[in-house]
């Protein structure tokens, strides 16, 4: 279950970068092309959205990587041979039941014949020597197999890879996007290992308890005492097998602080960086340029302001009309470049 867990947010991570670049490339063109109001608007917001979408996608992944390795571990090193005791222990249960029962019918059979003697001593005989705690020794042996291969659950790096993001593998993110969400991980995970700690503390304290009447109704050998040992047994059992688990949830949940609690304690009382810049200098937008450096923004804005006395006889010239003979003073092109040259002079003065 916690490898499809991992497929599908590996698989969502994904998804969350190709949205991410699509929204971003958008709104650099939005931005470069000096669009606004409602068009630049909703590219800026569904820039946003991708963004921080992104940014929690990854603490999941990273998270979840990390509970999953902890269980993983877990399991091979505790939960699973854990089980394998506890089935052991039942079964152990149940031999110790039925040695009860043959020497139940053992006692009651007619030892009134020679015969029927030798018959009670080897049955009585080969019931005492009957020990739980070997039985399955020989079948253990026999039918064992090797621990199963640890699995690993590592970042795939070639996510990254074709994105030029601050997302570093295994690493939380933390920024104004995401510092919230962490914040409120964090409040959770610590409610939850309270609560996880309450319980060890309580099932602990109730094994020490059914231990210290398992054995006292032990050395009793009447039947409501053989049957409360058996009952109290099981209970044992199941509680110490209840607290294992409970520990590797303790574990898991502290591994998981550990991994929110470390940026944060390097943040200290600063605040969070952003995580979302839209400045020209962070998507690499700049104003077209003309070849003297000057913005050709402002050279047709000069050209059209009706103040510049430039401007103003270079409009009087060209509402002249052309005419294809040869004035006094020469053609109206020559003339227009005379008055244009005396413009030119007569502003150097000034």
């Amino acid at each position: 279950r916690l490898q499809e867990a991992v497929q599908k947010t590996r698989t969502e991570y994904d998804r969350c970068l190709d949205n991410y670049s699509s929204s971003k490339i958008k709104f650099e063109e939005a931005a470069f092309k000096g669009k606004t109001g409602k068009r630049y608007e909703d590219a800026k917001d569904r820039y946003h959205k991708t963004c921080k979408k992104l940014h929690l996608t990854h603490n999941d992944y990273v998270m979840l990587l990390c509970e999953a390795s902890e269980f993983e571990r877990d399991m091979r090193t505790i939960l699973l041979p854990g089980l394998l005791e506890h089935q052991q222990a039942i079964q152990e249960d149940m031999i110790e039941k039925w040695k009860i029962i043959l020497q139940d019918i053992q006692r009651c059979s007619n030892v009134a014949d020679k015969k029927f003697q030798d018959l009670y001593n080897r049955i009585e005989s080969n019931i005492i020597s009957v020990k739980s705690s070997e039985e399955y020794t020989k079948f253990i042996e026999n039918h064992k197999t090797a621990p199963p291969k640890p699995l690993y659950f590592k970042f795939d790096s070639s996510l990254l890879d074709n994105h030029k993001l601050s997302l570093s593998p295994n690493s939380i993110v933390l920024n104004d996007l995401t510092m919230d969400s962490l914040k409120h991980k964090l409040a959770e995970n610590e409610s939850k290992l309270g609560d996880c700690r309450c319980q060890i503390k309580d099932k602990q304290t109730l094994i020490i308890q059914y231990e210290t009447e398992l054995a006292t109704v032990k050395i009793k050998s009447d039947s409501a005492s053989v049957n409360r040992m058996f009952a109290v047994k099981k209970i044992c059992d199941d509680l110490k097998k209840e607290v294992n688990e409970l520990r590797c949830q303790e574990q898991k949940l502290n591994r998981q602080n550990e991994l929110i609690q470390m940026p944060i304690n390097d943040l200290g009382s600063n605040q969070p960086p952003p995580g979302f810049d839209v400045s020209k200098e962070t998507l690499g937008v700049t104003e077209p340029m003309m070849g003297d450096g000057s913005s050709s923004h402002n050279s047709l804005t000069s050209l059209a302001n009706p103040k510049s006395k430039v401007s103003g006889k270079v409009i009087n010239i060209l509402k002249q009309p052309f005419t294809g003979g040869k004035q006094r003073f020469g053609s109206t092109h020559s003339l227009g470049r005379q008055e244009l040259e005396s413009n030119e002079l007569s502003e150097s003065q000034v």
